[in-house]
């Protein structure tokens, strides 16, 4: 949901935070991310997750963000 990943928490209806897997592509950031430059190219992290910005057609402004291992 909006670049968060969820998982069920077992025998319970809750679900926690977690990491999304890599090469997983989202329409949005997660709220709070930094902008850092690695290496020339610009990355979005949040809580050592980092994502890159990526030609998305499948979403409405064809932008996506795609989860990255550095």
């Amino acid at each position: 949901y909006y670049g968060t990943y969820y998982t069920k928490v077992n025998n319970s209806n809750e679900y926690q935070v977690s990491d999304p897997p890599e090469g997983a592509v989202v329409d949005a950031l997660p709220d709070g991310y930094e902008i850092k430059t690695i290496g020339g190219i610009e990355y979005y992290a949040l809580d050592d997750v980092y994502y890159a910005e990526v030609d998305a057609p499948e979403f409405e402004d064809g932008v996506g963000y795609q989860v990255v291992r550095l």
